[in-house]
């Protein structure tokens, strides 16, 4: 474990006020008939995360579906507003080591939030495998995910629920932090957003 992540594993070393910034662009409009869906890469209480590819650009993502019977039963509407409104914030002024959010769309039955595609998957099974990493690999990831923290702060979001089944690994094995079910927007004031509320 002494190599560095672009050589393989990972064994290596709005703003807070709420402006027009608060309101980036929308993404390109899809449908799942856009996509060609794979494997199952990833599952939460109320949603399924696949792998899929965009047929015209054969590019592939990650697919988060989430089943609106769900969501309604485990009252669970702020969080996904609250997670699409961050992800766009994130992918308007984009970070290397954050997932960005590529579309979003609905049917009758599902809500679909198409991000990046992180190769190597969750940072927790790697640390379950190897038992701890030495000193040149925490050294690397820490400073990947300081690093992301401040430019997260830098636009007034709070993650709180930051842990190692959050960050992602991609193909050149860098931090992609995900998961922004619980985040918090904090205003210039210091109070915070929630979904049009300032609590």
């Amino acid at each position: 474990m002494s190599t560095t992540p672009d050589k393989g594993g990972p064994t290596g070393a709005e703003n807070g006020s709420l402006n027009s910034e608060s309101q980036p662009p929308m993404p390109p409009k899809l449908t799942p008939k856009d996509f060609i869906f794979g494997k199952l890469i990833g599952e939460g209480s109320y949603s399924m995360v696949y792998l899929a590819k965009e047929i015209r650009t054969n590019k592939e993502y990650a697919v988060k579906v989430c089943y609106k019977n769900h969501i309604l039963r485990e009252r669970k509407q702020k969080a996904i507003m609250r997670e699409k409104h961050i992800l766009r914030m994130l992918s308007s002024r984009p970070h290397p080591f954050f997932i960005r959010l590529h579309s979003t769309f609905h049917d009758s039955e599902k809500l679909y939030f198409v991000v990046t595609y992180a190769k190597h998957g969750e940072l927790l099974p790697h640390i379950v495998k190897y038992g701890s990493f030495d000193v040149d690999v925490t050294r690397f990831y820490s400073a990947e995910i300081v690093t992301a923290l401040e430019h997260l702060h830098s636009l007034g979001i709070v993650h709180r629920d930051l842990k190692p089944e959050n960050i992602l690994l991609d193909d050149k094995w860098h931090i992609q932090i995900t998961d922004f079910g619980s985040a918090k927007i904090i205003s210039a004031s210091g109070k915070c957003f929630c979904h049009g509320k300032i609590i």
